[in-house]
């Protein structure tokens, strides 16, 4: 009895073999297909990201369904989830933004617009950077899926810890 071992490594190309084509990103409406993964597309993240920082602040008083904070949490992970690190600032920053101008509105009548714009841009840039961060980590979350909960909590609780120490 004998074993045949069929192994191709070592044997050339065959002629009639197509040749492997480069990944070429694809745009769609909602989902890219780039050499990243698949992902959503720069304005479904836009808006998934504003969207996810308005529901924040209903998690907040005068409101106080506190259980949307997970549900904007989760769709801030989903709109930086394969993202470049510049991506993923951007996107992160617009969601501070959706949070922050809302729920500092009461500081436009103390101080005006201006100061209340430029202390939520401050403020915004702490989620900038966690989706910056939360990005970069994509491929470790792609990898290994229950890190996503455990590293997005990780540093959510660092990028607050950080915002503490600032003068505002």
């Amino acid at each position: 009895m004998s074993t045949v071992i069929d192994d191709d490594r070592d044997a050339p190309p065959s002629e009639d073999a197509p040749a492997p084509q480069p990944v070429k990103a694809r745009r769609g409406l909602l989902l890219v297909d780039s050499p990243l993964g698949r992902r959503l597309s720069l304005p479904a993240a836009l808006v998934l990201a504003i969207a996810s920082g308005l529901l924040a602040v209903l998690a907040f008083p005068p409101y106080g369904v506190w259980p949307l904070a997970a549900v904007s949490v989760a769709g801030f992970g989903a709109a930086v989830h394969r993202r470049r690190l510049r991506g993923g600032l951007g996107v992160g920053f617009v969601y501070g933004m959706a949070f922050f101008m809302p729920l500092l509105a009461w500081s436009s009548t103390q101080v005006g617009q201006w100061p209340w714009i430029f202390l939520s841009a401050l403020e915004a840039l702490g989620t900038g950077i966690l989706g910056a961060g939360l990005a970069v980590c994509s491929r470790l979350i792609d990898r290994h899926r229950w890190t996503w909960a455990p590293l997005t909590g990780v540093a959510w609780v660092a990028q607050e810890t950080l915002r503490s120490h600032q003068p505002f």
